[in-house]
């Protein structure tokens, strides 16, 4: 029985080691495992409130991974939750098999694992607290072994401080949360009243640091400004982040995506129109122009633009008036003009792509925003922010991210940039279940052609035959891209906003390496 007491006070005092949940726990069966076949612990907490069970974490010799799960219970598994008889330590080790009435049945399946079956011996032991009934453990042991009365005896030993070590744990990480939220409380009002929100933050201090200096230095200023960067570098937020630190943030800001609006609404979309100007035309509508009165007008993808509508955006731009379609005279438009692309607008213009004019107006002040790949150190920052997002879109608590998975996010050269990120981490959250997070990244992981470096109507350059798998490669995942999405391409769901690609980028590369694309090439 000495024997039994000194192992049991060994694992107590590996439990209280730490307030850190995955160091104590993994310390805790590291010590029972010296003594027993251990294969893994699995706690749980009752809501008798919520008339749930709460599966907290899985310990194993590959470390503790927290489960998070609440898992409903019926009024007989709550009744019998509520008399502990369930609970009596000298019920057979098997009590739980082919249970599923057993208040404890979830924590029995997750202690079995993928690899698991009924025939693990395993024992179940109540978590007490104050005279009160906390939750429960299961102690899973290896397949084929022998559990001795000895074994129970020490887990029936350290099941107590369990107890108390869980109970102080979960008060602990509630007030956790508490500070988490009233930081992030304090710190949204702190923004607000700068005048700059969360997101425009992140990489404030590290890759984006030059770029927020040039945008308070610029805002201040009426003068038009043109962003570049690649897709998915957050142009649209360093605009309005522009807009937000100038004398025109309290009016409207209003973003346009040149590249999306189909051609024959470019005019109605931008100028406006009258009605009865066009059949369909039911009533006065205006356009982007007019609705940016006052505030800040964004083409996003302005090369996208036919030359027609860029020499019609001149006229605007020098008389600062615009015409509906189908008026009869010009109305007053006051906006500050910030513009956005990808594209090497030098190039074209030399080509007769794009209108000189044009780009004199739009590039009085030129600023450029960095791709991911460029600022790495941001990717923590980022990957923080776009986890608690979609953990309170989703309804979840964030998930702790494997030093595995960090050191792959770093070494991933990003061609989606910041969008591809994020469409990564959200379908990561989505798929990982109660397990850790587990992140799909495309191979190989070799840094993309950036768009700007070539001209918009440039053909794409023929590869030497020892690079023959990275077409392959490049068309694989476009064709994987497309099956995920259902062959959609663009618009919510598309590949577009799967691959973190502009629909024009996407729509290129699809026709470049062959890939079947639209309902005639794809049946």
């Amino acid at each position: 029985m000495n024997t039994v007491y000194a192992l049991a006070w060994k694992a107590t005092q590996q439990l209280c080691g730490s307030m850190d949940l995955e160091t104590a726990m993994t310390a805790f069966f590291q010590a029972l495992r010296s003594s027993m076949p251990l294969r893994h612990i699995v706690l749980g907490r009752f809501d008798e409130a919520a008339g749930t069970l709460f599966a907290i974490c899985r310990t194993s010799d590959q470390g503790t991974v927290r489960i998070f799960h609440s898992f409903p219970l019926t009024d007989e598994q709550l009744a019998l939750a509520r008399s502990l008889r369930f609970f009596d330590p000298h019920e057979a080790m098997d009590a739980l098999i082919d249970n599923e009435r057993h208040p404890l049945a979830p924590l029995y399946r997750h202690g079995a694992g993928p690899d698991g079956h009924p025939g693990y011996p395993f024992y179940a032991h109540r978590l007490a607290y104050d005279n009160k009934l906390y939750g429960g453990a299961t102690f899973h042991f290896e397949p084929g072994s022998v559990v001795t009365p000895a074994m129970l005896a020490v887990i029936n030993a350290v099941a107590p401080p369990l107890s108390i070590f869980i109970n102080a744990w979960f008060q602990y990480w509630e007030l956790e949360r508490l500070k988490d939220q009233i930081y992030r409380d304090n710190r949204t009002l702190r923004q607000r009243l700068s005048g700059l929100d969360e997101v425009r933050m992140i990489g404030a201090g590290g890759g984006l640091k030059t770029v927020m200096e040039q945008l308070r230095q610029v805002a201040p200023l009426d003068v038009a400004v043109l962003i570049r960067g690649e897709t998915g570098t957050g142009k649209e937020m360093a605009a309005k982040a522009l807009h937000d630190l100038s004398p025109r943030r309290n009016r409207p800001f209003v973003a346009v995506n040149c590249g999306a609006i189909p051609p024959s609404l470019i005019d109605s979309e931008l100028f406006g129109h009258v009605k009865g100007a066009f059949t369909g035309a039911t009533g006065d509508h205006k356009g982007r122009f007019e609705r940016a009165q006052g505030g800040t007008l964004f083409l996003d993808e302005v090369a996208e633009l036919p030359l027609d509508v860029q020499a019609r955006l001149l006229r605007v731009l020098q008389e600062k008036c615009v015409e509906r379609v189908g008026g009869s005279g010009p109305l007053p438009v006051d906006f500050r003009l910030v513009a956005a692309t990808h594209r090497d607008l030098e190039s074209m213009v030399e080509r007769g792509r794009f209108r000189e004019d044009l780009y004199y107006r739009l590039r009085v002040v030129s600023l450029r925003i960095p791709p991911l790949r460029e600022r790495v150190q941001d990717i923590p920052l980022l990957l923080r922010h776009f986890l608690e997002q979609a953990a309170n879109r989703f309804g979840v608590l964030v998930p702790q991210v494997p030093d595995t998975e960090r050191r792959r996010l770093l070494a991933y050269p990003w061609p989606g940039n910041v969008r591809e990120l994020r469409n990564v981490m959200e379908e990561a959250l989505a798929l990982c279940g109660s397990g850790p997070l587990r992140f799909r990244l495309p191979e190989p992981q070799a840094a993309p052609v950036r768009a700007s470096e070539a001209p918009a109507d440039a053909a794409p350059p023929s590869p030497p035959a020892d690079l023959r798998p990275w077409n392959d490669e490049a068309r694989e995942y476009l064709t994987r891209a497309l099956e995920r999405c259902g062959g959609k391409i663009r618009g919510p769901g598309g590949a577009a906003e799967l691959t973190g690609l502009h629909y024009s980028t996407l729509r290129d590369k699809l026709r470049k390496y062959g890939v079947p694309h639209g309902r005639g090439e794809r049946k």
